[in-house]
This record gives structure tokens, sequence and C-alpha cells, in this order.
């Protein structure tokens, strides 16, 4: 993913809707995308390495997570 806000536009254009805005996080740019039939996922622009800042990193996170 290069461009998550275009993502999310793309995403509304095609008849998905998008949980608030995207935002940023230690580990990129993120959007919580709901498809027309009501699958939700999110889309992500990957930080460089947030592992390499430890302001950034945050103990014990790591791999997929599955949304609420």
């Amino acid at each position: 993913m290069t461009d998550t806000d275009l993502a999310a536009r793309r995403a509304t254009a095609a008849g998905g809707t998008v949980q608030g805005d995207p935002w940023d996080s230690p580990y990129g740019r993120i959007a919580t995308v709901q498809d027309p039939l009501g699958a939700t996922f999110r889309v992500i622009r990957s930080a460089e390495n947030p592992l390499d800042d430890p302001e950034r990193a945050v103990a014990g996170s790591g791999g997929n997570q599955a949304i609420g």
C-alpha cells in the first residue's frame, strides 16, 4: 500500500465506507474500511521500520490482530 488515504477514497467510491478518518500510528498510516457486504478490514501504508526508533516502538506488539 502506498497511499492509505487514496485507498480509503477508492473504497468509498466502490460502495464501501470508511470508519473514521485514516490515522497515523507508529506502524504506519491506517484506515478501517467496510465493504458493501459488511466485511471490515484495514489498509495500511507501513512505516519504514518503527522498531528502529525506540521512542515509537510498542513493547509486546506485533503480528496480526483481529478487528473486533
